[in-house]
């Protein structure tokens, strides 16, 4: 049986970020994108106080993403990679990587029951023991989500009476309190406070 222990605000939590393939260089007039296609690759360009979008597909390569920031960026030319911005103020290129962020739904907590079966008294105490030992360092037991689940021991109990197979029984109960998650995928923030344009769309980022 389990019970609803949720308590936590809902917010989007990072779980993982795997770097981009693509790479960038800058100088005072000019970046250029190096490194490999691959997924989840968001690369930018930011010049006179104004920054420059695109989040590449995954099979855009260097060329194909110098190519597409060219075009956002006003007075911008280019040759293969490398994006040429004159006259421009404060040039940075970016490239940040798409990672996975959750939010936690739910939180529950679940009983789990071990029980030991044995052949004598001695011999259930000694395989519950090591059991208990083995289970008693473990605070949290990994999901496949990527978030954790607390382990705690609760109680045990013996049954010193033998069954009709001459075996004797002790249990020990656990609980595990997991959350339920919702996950999407998200890049990593390529530009702070001040206008951008990614895709054709322009938006401003106000201070906090």
């Amino acid at each position: 049986m389990s019970r609803n222990t949720t308590r936590y605000p809902e917010s989007w939590q990072q779980v993982v970020v795997p770097p981009p393939t693509i790479t960038v260089s800058t100088t005072a007039t000019s970046v250029t994108f190096g490194g490999l296609a691959g997924p989840g690759n968001l690369c930018g360009i930011k010049a006179n106080g104004i920054g420059y979008a695109y989040a590449a597909t995954a099979t855009d390569g260097p060329t194909a993403v110098a190519a597409a920031l060219q075009a956002l960026v006003p007075g911008a030319t280019g040759t293969g990679a490398t994006v040429n911005v004159t006259p421009a103020t404060g040039l940075l290129g970016r490239v940040v990587g798409t990672g996975t962020v959750l939010e936690e739904t739910r939180r529950q907590v679940q009983g789990f029951l071990v029980t030991c079966w044995c052949p004598s008294p001695d011999s259930r105490d000694v395989v519950a023991g090591v059991v208990d030992s083995a289970l008693a360092p473990i605070r949290f037991l990994t999901l496949a989500d990527g978030t954790g689940g607390r382990l705690k021991y609760q109680s045990t109990f013996v049954t010193d009476t033998p069954s009709k197979d001459a075996l004797w029984r002790r249990d020990l109960v656990y609980a595990v309190e997991y959350p339920t998650t919702l996950s999407t995928s998200a890049p990593v923030m390529l530009w702070g406070v001040g206008p951008a344009t990614a895709q054709g769309v322009s938006v401003t980022f106000p201070p906090q």
